[in-house]
């Protein structure tokens, strides 16, 4: 029992560094929020709220799939001793920041969305060139088990952001210098995940379009993910835009949740692919069961927390004490989204991230059928409802893919284990 818990416990120990990072790239703008929101209200943290949304969707196309597709690229490099294709990505990754930027600047100019979130999303638009770095740095420390040294860049980009916002904060720099000083963490951070590692700075313009065909499955996936994940701030800005705010706070709490869950299916990611790769089923089986219970045991912990904490928090982001279970129950959903999000990494691991990008598609279109009709029908809390039921159907058809899947790729090599004899048997 000893031996077992102090197994758990180190396989813990060594996603933290993990979580750390992704807590700065996507968890500290949820933060943020909830700063914004404590300091200077819930109209402001609407307002911020609906440009992290859009910069996440930027983000997303800015990645074009390399969260997913470098890891494993890097893990098969790895494993065969040559070079895959991250030059030719940071290429295309570049001239879509720069595209995205653009689009940002011009629905600024155009007015097409608030002016405090148009403010906010040029600001964040800055990360677009930041995080194809950052995640070529990460994605490599991964693949070599050198996980610590991501720990050493966020604490270092940590640090710089705390200096700076206590600072601005101190000098009266309002929430915009706060943006400011995350920015300028973010960029710390970048520059040592890539010390050493020259190789992944490199562009290479050449088969940019051929690199784009290649990874679209990988890119819709991640594009209509993070759509669907902020399709509900969307739909309350259009409804209920009274409501914006709280299923903002609502939606950053949920985000912190999973960033647990997150980073260790990210961290499981290169060890499916290489086991795909040897055939070893066993060790598939085991790191994917490992994932899910420890991803949904740190979601129901964190539940349990909020809800023991339901009156500081209803306090600290000046949320009414009715509008809390609400909250709480919103919150809950991240255990449905464990499972489906670690069922689509294993099936991009074993190969079928086309099957993925096809079922991305139908799980956004359940969510918008989903909550279009339940906040008709229920309101705000239509909106918990829409996608409670969207994440179910998602776990339902990503779980059964990724059953099926490797059932048909264990299947084949266990009857040929019973076809051909061992060399044991023929002594008999």
């Amino acid at each position: 029992m000893t031996a077992r818990f102090a197994s758990r416990l180190a396989r813990l120990t060594e996603v933290v560094p993990l979580v750390a990072f992704r807590g700065l790239n996507g968890g500290m703008p949820t933060l943020i929020g909830l700063y914004i929101g404590h300091r200077w209200g819930l109209a402001a943290l609407g307002a911020y709220t609906l440009a992290a949304s859009f910069v996440a969707v930027g983000l997303m196309v800015v990645d074009w799939g390399c969260t997913r597709w470098l890891p494993r690229e890097l893990a098969l490099a790895h494993l065969h001793e040559s070079w895959g294709g991250a030059p030719t990505a940071n290429a295309l990754r570049l001239m879509l920041a720069a595209a995205f930027l653009l689009f940002t600047w011009g629905l600024a100019v155009t007015g097409r969305v608030p002016p405090e979130s148009a403010c906010f999303a040029l600001e964040l638009g800055i990360l677009y060139p930041i995080s194809i770095f950052s995640v070529n740095g990460v994605s490599d420390r991964i693949v070599r088990s050198e996980v610590n040294g991501i720990g050493v860049a966020v604490a270092a980009g940590l640090i710089v952001f705390g200096a700076m916002a206590w600072g601005g904060m101190n000098a009266g720099w309002g929430a915009h210098g706060l943006v400011l000083a995350f920015l300028v963490g973010k960029v710390v951070e970048a520059m040592i995940l890539m010390l050493g590692r020259l190789e992944l700075f490199r562009i290479a313009p050449r088969h940019v379009f051929t690199t784009a065909y290649s990874l679209w499955p990988f890119s819709v996936q991640g594009v209509l993910a993070v759509i669907y994940s902020r399709l509900s701030v969307f739909i309350v800005e259009h409804f209920r835009h009274a409501d914006l705010g709280l299923v903002g706070a609502a939606i950053a709490l949920q985000n912190v949740l999973l960033l647990l869950p997150v980073s260790i299916s990210l961290l499981k990611y290169p060890v499916f692919t290489t086991a795909a790769v040897k055939g070893e089923w066993h060790r598939i089986r085991g790191a994917f069961a490992s994932a899910v219970a420890l991803s949904v045991a740190g979601v129901a912990g964190g539940v349990a927390v909020l809800f023991a904490g339901r009156d500081i928090l209803s306090r600290t982001l000046h949320i009414a004490p009715a509008s809390m279970r609400f909250v709480i129950a919103f919150v809950s959903i991240a255990a449905l989204t464990t499972g489906a999000a670690a069922s689509g990494l294993l099936l991009q691991a074993l190969g079928r991230e086309r099957t993925v990008a096809r079922l991305s598609f139908v799980t956004l279109a359940a969510s918008l059928i989903s909550q279009f009709a339940f906040v008709q029908w229920l309101g705000l809390w239509g909106v918990a409802a829409g996608i409670a039921t969207a994440e179910l159907v998602s776990l339902t058809l990503f779980g059964i893919a990724a059953f099926r899947a490797y059932r048909e790729r264990v299947a084949p090599q266990l009857a040929h284990a019973m076809e051909v004899p061992a060399p044991e048997s023929l002594l008999h």
